[in-house]
């Protein structure tokens, strides 16, 4: 909608639609006198005033009902009907006038005459049951007489005048413009009304989500609003003014309203916060105001540190200085855990939040500011720093506190160092303080200790932390308090006879000799393969061959501009891939297991078979099942698993309560080995329970937040008394003290290994390594050779002292300001490179044309779309298992190619501001570059969107004229997609409000469980 519908709607349209909404009132009052008075309007009108009159002797509706049909169009003749009225019936005057409406109600139900037809559009096209039953569901006391009302009128008249009576009424129900948001809201919420909606306001989702922020924001607030919803800044703030505020901290007391609800039992129930001598050590640096980072052992307690830090922290609170802090954690379970545990040191006097995932929908920057100490994953605060929308915009001045847990993330492109880039750049007059949670800062890709230093400062650097604290005075009260596990390396072989194996390799190799001279002749042209793709790795189960197919299926057969030639070498491809993942599974489980997932994936094969190349590697296949299937029948035991199940028997045997994590390299092998373990118990009683991440797709293997809750849970209670877990657990998860660590074929880095072994935490802990290829034995030795360098490097750093520290880090801090810098300069001369120039996006699978570089746009940093409206023709809309509401936006629905034969997914669909936006991932198309002629002139491709702006065009942010195209373009060619991406998107929110619900009874039962505990100790005493 323009800016200029926000203006007064036309006076005279607008009073031709109210007398059309008050017809039945009307009619009865109009008398046959009437007729003389109305005498020169009936004649323009062409009617015969005496005939009008014979007509009210014989039937007065019939003459009342012409004269206003005959009327209702002419201005003038309304308002002496109206006049005429004012002595008959002076309620019915007052509304033909709008009298009793205020400014602001009077400007909102103006937008409902935009148009000539608009009211007739609503009473033809309005389920109106749906509207009375969203008001009566969320203001029921409100709007009950109003349903009342128009429920009658239907049951004595028609719908359309049901319709009539709810918009009529609607103004007159609350003392301002609320009725207005609450109707709207009402209509957005079912796809039979919202296309009215949108009618009305095309970008009602943001203009609701000011008018809140407004209605809710404190009274100090410089932004007032119009009785449309748009806000408008106050004649006094300037520029200046409003630059000025980003600078200010906004306490907590002007936020009130949004605090949560702490009862004075639970400010009670707060645990003191009493520290061991090397935590007090730990904490000290950080007390004293300093960026550090506090790098001890998993296990050591640095959340009590880091508790004890806050609680110093917002002590020092004053009117004149107040204080918030944000801890920042980098996965989703990591966010209860930490707030749980800060709430029992901290509750009694600040109010503490956690936000994750589809828990953050809706929620607005009042309910943050409201609260001491928020802990979030870093990617929402990095979306509401950069956000446009005051109801969502946080600044960094807001804060005067960063908790970074797990902090050795700070590097690449990880919203940890998204975030501190933006803090580096920050200009305030103050910056946050920074703390650091770690308990391995590793040692990068170094062999050397300048090489592992250089890393360390560098991590340093990225978080703007001059100081280290380790644990140096009272390291014998770290040792005592936090045992080493013991390390344990079990070395296997693999299976002699592995019939299994010698059929699937035998599959691959006539796959490779098939594609192998095709492979060669790509590479000979230059026709985007390199030399080294044509080199197949001779061993079919390692890392090196997987890394190869990946090559080929992500960045070399994409493109291809020979789509017969590209879908044969992928499908090849692809399969070769499926027969990887099917070694892995039989090289460490049961043969059943390999080929259940086999037969899973050939079966979609076959389903999508579509030419003759398919069919002969379907028909490969189909020769050797028979000898799977066999396979799978057989009972050896294989040496991998048999070694497993001995540790694990030993270990119930010896504590049948022990708790066990099995650390895993891929989700199917922690569902696989999960259902194995339970399937064949190695004791009665000992259940498995996997975890998976909660940033995949259940197709992926991953796991909702939910799950991740209850199988966390089960295994701290004693349920399940085994986790198989991939990277997931590794980091900072509070998992029940842990006897047994296994390493099941699996070494990933140094960090990793500290953190893994962090996870036995329990006296006489064990970490053990079940290694079968001599290649994990050797990378997890090359691990314990970086962790001891990584500790010296640690005492190096800090036996030189902090002033040779600081100003090491200072140093470092001052060189990478200047490369952003540069970056910066090298980004805007790229842009004046680029100008115009325009590529057209393929499909990376099909060469479809996906849209043209001219309609890509970014939203709020975190998406790319297209606003091409033709791209709804060009793509399939489909729904998710698991729609997610992330922040300010709502993924609802998964968007693939629409060319026939083809389904490849190009993204997914977003909901930004009530508009859904096709999201298109980098690596789903391929770029091919036009002349001026739109003459292909060659393909190339990146998997990153950051790569495709330096290189390629440049991407601007979304306006308000895109969301409108594309609402409308939806709306226009697929009707049918909107409705399912609407009930998708209310799906998503309802997750949403359960997750919180999930919370608070999570929060509840901890609570529960504190007070038996505390119970407890009193029978004791």
């Amino acid at each position: 909608m323009s800016d200029s519908t926000w203006e007064a709607v036309d006076e005279e349209r607008m009073r031709r639609q109210i007398f059309q909404l008050y017809e039945t009132g009307i009619n009865p009052l109009l008398q046959p006198v009437d007729v003389k008075n109305l005498h020169k309007y009936l004649e323009c009108a062409g009617k015969d005033a005496a005939k009008m009159t014979s007509l009210f002797e014989r039937d007065a509706h019939a003459a009342r009902v012409a004269i206003i049909e005959a009327l209702k169009s002419n201005v003038d003749a309304i308002a002496a009907i109206t006049e005429i009225i004012k002595n008959r019936d002076e309620n019915l005057y007052g509304r033909l006038r709008m009298e009793g409406l205020c400014e602001e109600s009077l400007r909102c139900f103006r937008l409902f005459f935009q148009t000539d037809d608009t009211i007739d559009a609503f009473v033809m096209l309005m389920n109106y049951e749906d509207v009375l039953l969203s008001l009566e569901k969320d203001h029921r006391s409100t709007y009950e007489q109003l349903c009342v009302l128009v429920r009658k009128a239907k049951n004595r008249s028609d719908i359309e005048e049901a319709c009539k009576v709810l918009m009529r009424e609607l103004p007159y129900t609350t003392s301002d413009e609320k009725w207005y948001w609450d109707f709207m809201r009402a209509l957005n919420a079912h796809a039979d009304n919202i296309g009215l909606c949108r009618e009305i306001d095309p970008n009602f989702a943001k203009h609701y989500s000011t008018y809140e922020n407004a209605r809710l924001a404190p009274v100090s607030s410089k932004m007032k609003m119009n009785g449309a919803g748009r806000a408008e800044e106050d004649e006094d703030a300037s520029d200046d003014e409003n630059a000025s505020d980003s600078f200010i901290c906004r306490p907590q007391s002007s936020f009130a309203a949004h605090a949560p609800k702490y009862g004075q039992s639970v400010r009670d129930r707060v645990k003191p916060i009493k520290l061991r001598d090397y935590q007090k050590e730990l904490a000290e640096p950080a007390k004293e105001g300093k960026n550090v980072i506090v790098c001890a052992p998993t296990g050591s307690g640095k959340t009590i540190v880091a508790a004890a830090i806050i609680r110093h922290h917002l002590d020092q609170t004053s009117d004149q200085q107040p204080r918030r802090v944000a801890m920042l954690v980098p996965t989703v379970p990591l966010v209860d855990q930490q707030m749980i545990m800060l709430l029992q040191y901290l509750q009694d006097k600040y109010f503490v939040i956690g936000f994750a995932g589809g828990e953050f929908s809706g929620v607005k920057a009042p309910q943050m500011l409201a609260c001491h100490v928020i802990i979030m994953t870093p990617q929402i605060l990095v979306n509401m720093l950069n956000s446009t929308m005051k109801a969502d915009k946080l600044n960094f001045a807001d804060f005067s506190l960063f908790i970074f847990d797990e902090c050795h993330h700070t590097n690449e492109r990880h919203p940890y160092n998204v975030l501190m880039e933006a803090y580096h750049d920050y200009a305030g007059p103050s910056k946050p303080q920074v703390v650091g949670l770690t308990a391995s800062l590793g040692v990068g890709s170094g062999k050397t200790t300048d090489t592992a230093i250089e890393h360390m400062l560098r991590m340093s650097a990225n978080l703007a932390c001059e100081n280290l604290s380790i644990v140096t005075k009272h390291i014998d009260d770290l040792r005592a308090h936090v045992p080493l596990p013991e390390d344990v390396l079990e070395e296997v072989n693999p299976l002699d006879k592995d019939v299994y194996g010698v059929h699937i390799q035998n599959l691959m190799q006539q796959i490779e000799l098939s594609i192998k001279p095709r492979l060669i002749k790509l590479a000979h042209l230059r026709n985007c393969l390199r030399p080294e793709d044509v080199k197949i790795p001779q061993y079919r189960e390692s890392d090196e061959y997987q890394s190869w197919y990946s090559r080929l299926l992500r960045n070399r057969l994409p493109l291809l501009s020979n789509n017969e030639l590209k879908r044969e070498l992928s499908k090849s491809v692809q399969l070769l891939k499926v027969y990887h993942r099917s070694l892995e599974l039989n090289s460490h489980l049961p043969t059943a297991f390999a080929v259940r997932f086999l037969q899973f994936h050939m079966k979609n094969f076959a389903e999508n078979a579509a030419s003759s190349a398919d069919q002969e590697l379907l028909d490969k296949y189909k020769s050797k099942e028979q000898y799977l299937l066999a396979a799978a029948e057989e009972t050896l035991k294989k040496p991998i698993v048999v070694k497993l199940r001995d540790v694990l028997k030993k270990q119930y045997e010896e504590k049948p309560d022990a708790r066990t994590i099995i650390f895993v390299r891929t989700r199917e092998m922690t569902n696989s080995l999960t259902e194995y373990l339970n399937y064949d118990p190695v004791l009665e009683g000992v259940f498995a329970a996997s975890l998976t991440s909660a940033n995949s797709s259940a197709a992926q293997g991953g796991m909702g937040m939910n799950e991740q809750r209850s199988h966390l849970e089960q295994f701290n209670s004693g349920a399940v008394k085994i986790l198989v877990a991939t990277t997931v657990a590794e980091e900072g998860l509070d998992i029940a003290k842990c006897n047994l660590i296994v390493k099941y074929n699996h070494v990933s880095n140094e960090v990793a290994m500290v953190q893994r072994r962090g996870r036995g935490r329990a006296e006489g802990s064990k970490s053990v390594l079940i290694a079968q290829s001599g290649c994990v034995a050797e990378k997890e030795l090359l691990n314990m050779q970086k962790e001891k360098l990584m500790d010296l490097c640690l005492q190096h750093l800090r036996n030189q002292g902090e002033a040779f520290f600081k100003a090491q880090v200072h140093e470092k801090v001052q060189e990478m300001r200047s490369q952003r810098e540069l970056d910066r300069t090298a980004l805007e001369v790229r842009r004046i490179e680029l100008g115009d120039k325009r590529f057209d996006l393929l499909c990376r699978l099909c060469n479809a044309l996906v849209c043209s570089s001219y309609w890509i746009r970014r939203v709020q940093n975190a998406h790319y779309v297209s606003v091409d409206p033709q791209i709804w023709l060009r793509g399939n809309v489909l729904p998710l298992k698991r729609p997610l509401a992330h922040g300010l936006t709502t993924v609802a629905g998964q968007f693939v190619c629409a060319y026939e034969g083809c389904g490849h997914e190009w993204g997914i669909i977003v909901k930004y501001n009530g508009v859904f936006l096709p999201g298109i991932k980098a690596d789903g198309f391929i770029i091919q570059s036009l002349t001026d002629d739109h003459i292909e002139t060659s393909r190339t491709q990146k998997r990153q969107w950051s790569l495709i702006e330096r290189t390629f065009f440049v991407v601007d942010q979304i306006t308000e004229k895109d969301k409108k195209r594309m609402l409308k373009g939806l709306l226009a060619l697929s009707s049918e997609s909107q409705a399912m991406l609407e009930e998708q998107a209310n799906k998503a929110e309802a997750d949403a409000a359960e997750e919180a619900r999930n919370k608070a009874n999570m929060r509840e039962r901890q609570r529960l469980d504190a007070e038996a505990d505390d119970a407890a100790v009193d029978d004791d005493f």
